[in-house]
């Protein structure tokens, strides 16, 4: 999700286009009962001795949860694409490349482009230095590095190689680690590997010296607590610490803007053959039944019923003089 990815008319209906990174997995992929970030969180808020908690108890569960399942998530083969996802909207679990993410890193990118819209609208009390446009617009992004270990390097410029050192400071994991809180054990719980998880500590420790540290919630004086709210809890480190969509549809600043009736969930989950665990080997990364030429032919398939598609939809304005 970024903002580029939104859509939104004159009578401000938005649609979300660009879905390359969605996908269906069947249940043995994610795991059953604490396979997800969702799925833990929802234990935890649906158990009765938990119901009471904190939000630090809270998290204190969820990392017991992360550590007891480390050693089975280190043995799982990646199946998850890892380069994916725009630089300055990419979650430090994918950045990191991490076996598993999920859902929750959409949410993260939820909270950069809510953090866009906190800098464009709100009175922040900035200086009225003019600034360039290139100037402005990154003033207004929430973590523009200019590069991003190890997925995309820094080029050196003069022979086009890559820069043999990993510590940049416009690096997009260090310019991250400068806007957040210091981090404690529990966040960094969802890392599985202890060489990602030294990289990160150390990217702390040289961001705690520089003295250039300055909290994103800082960046934003000017909004209202509920937004800074929401933003505080898309904006974690640890996937499993961000709040869910049905969580945060529970805050009172949507109360005013929900029509519950129109609210539809599909009424069963979407299902397609080329998904099921009898057609695909989700640990090794292959095909069970499909061949290529089946993946083309279905390809191909889909291709044609979306151009028929949009054909009709054309169709169908002009017979109404829209077009």
């Amino acid at each position: 999700i970024k903002p580029s990815n939104i859509l939104i008319n004159k009578d401000c209906q938005i649609k979300i286009c660009d879905f390359g990174l969605s996908r269906t997995l069947p249940e043995s992929c994610i795991g059953s009962g604490s396979g997800n970030s969702r799925r833990i969180r929802e234990s935890i808020s649906k158990n009765k001795l938990h119901k009471n908690f904190t939000g630090d108890e809270i998290r204190q569960v969820i990392s017991m949860k992360l550590e007891d399942r480390k050693k089975e998530m280190n043995t799982k083969k990646r199946s998850l694409s890892s380069h994916v996802g725009s630089r300055w909207y990419r979650p430090p679990e994918i950045t990191l490349i991490m076996k598993q993410y999920d859902s929750a890193s959409d949410l993260w990118s939820l909270g950069c482009c809510l953090f866009e819209l906190m800098r464009i609208t709100g009175n922040h009390g900035e200086s009225q230095s003019p600034l360039t446009p290139t100037q402005k617009k990154l003033s207004q992004i929430m973590f523009a590095g200019e590069c991003c270990y190890p997925l995309s390097p820094k080029v050196n410029k003069k022979d086009g190689k890559q820069d043999d050192q990993i510590l940049q400071e416009k690096d997009q994991m260090r310019i991250t680690i400068d806007k957040l809180s210091k981090m404690e054990e529990s966040d960094l719980a969802f890392i599985t590997h202890d060489e990602a998880k030294n990289y990160v500590e150390v990217l702390q420790e040289k961001s705690m010296q520089s003295g250039k540290r300055k909290h994103f919630l800082e960046e934003v004086p000017g909004s209202s607590k509920q937004l800074k709210d929401m933003l505080d809890n898309l904006i974690q480190i640890n996937p499993y610490f961000r709040w869910t969509p049905s969580e945060l549809l529970k805050l009172p600043f949507f109360d005013d803007l929900r029509i519950h009736e129109l609210e539809k969930s599909a009424p069963q989950k979407i299902k397609l053959d080329v998904d099921s665990d009898a057609a695909f080997d989700y640990e090794g990364g292959t095909s069970k039944t499909f061949t290529k030429k089946d993946y083309i032919a279905i390809i191909i398939k889909e291709a044609n019923f979306v151009n028929k598609a949009r054909r009709q939809y054309l169709k169908k304005m002009q017979d109404e003089g829209k077009a």
